[in-house]
């Protein structure tokens, strides 16, 4: 573990309603949250699982970084799981204070099982959520789903989130394009992609246009579509 993290210089840019809808399109189990909005995202800025300077602020956010949307991202997927937004809250407030990250739920060691946080130290598995108790102290039968349930990050040197692929051929990388949805590989945002795609352009001819093979045309075709699903179920 490393005992605290200094944010990059740059951390991209993100508004609530982008935010929200990628997380939307991503998470593999939303029964509690089947209407994710930006509303969830304000309020978690204010219970101080954003940005610091968020908290405590009754004007709603408006843009967030590269890290809170992965820390938001982690916190829906653990609301999802059925925990409890006071654990959230408690286990982001013990990692902040044990190790010094300002955005604990965007570092590598995190693990989920309902109903707790969990961190692994030394190789052990630690519920944060019941103050540092080592996981060999639980159930054996109850560390079977222990998940992080969050593919596609990448991690720097300090373990925290550096790229996110949220969909197959898609990157987000605060240090390309501000941290808009990529063409993997490219400085290609799928947004054009989508927007020539709907303007009537085909998959060969948009393979033509930019120089790329059909499949990471198509790829971004998807990736689009799943977000224009999480918008119109909103």
């Amino acid at each position: 573990m490393v005992a605290s993290k200094e944010a990059p210089e740059f951390l991209g840019v993100y508004s609530s309603k982008e935010a929200a809808l990628y997380i939307k399109a991503t998470l593999t189990r939303t029964p509690k949250f089947p209407r994710l909005n930006t509303h969830h995202l304000s309020w978690w800025a204010r219970k101080g699982l954003g940005e610091p300077s968020s908290i405590g602020a009754e004007s709603e956010p408006r843009f967030f970084n590269f890290l809170e949307l992965i820390s938001f991202r982690m916190v829906a997927t653990m609301r999802a799981h059925g925990i409890l937004s006071h654990d959230i809250q408690l286990a982001h407030r013990l990692l902040q204070q044990r190790w010094g990250w300002n955005y604990p739920f965007a570092m590598e060691p995190i693990w989920i099982c309902s109903p707790d946080v969990f961190v692994e130290i030394q190789g052990v598995p630690v519920a944060v959520t019941k103050f540092w108790q080592s996981a060999l102290e639980l159930i054996r039968d109850f560390l079977t789903p222990i998940e992080n349930d969050f593919h596609g990050l990448t991690f720097d040197i300090e373990q925290q989130a550096t790229t996110w692929t949220p969909s197959n051929g898609v990157l987000l990388n605060p240090k390309i394009q501000f941290g808009e949805p990529c063409i993997k590989g490219t400085r290609v945002p799928t947004e054009t992609i989508w927007a020539f795609y709907q303007a009537g352009d085909s998959i060969d001819t948009l393979s033509r246009m930019y120089g790329l093979p059909k499949s990471k045309i198509e790829s971004a075709i998807t990736w689009e579509e799943k977000i224009a699903k999480s918008a119109s179920a909103s």
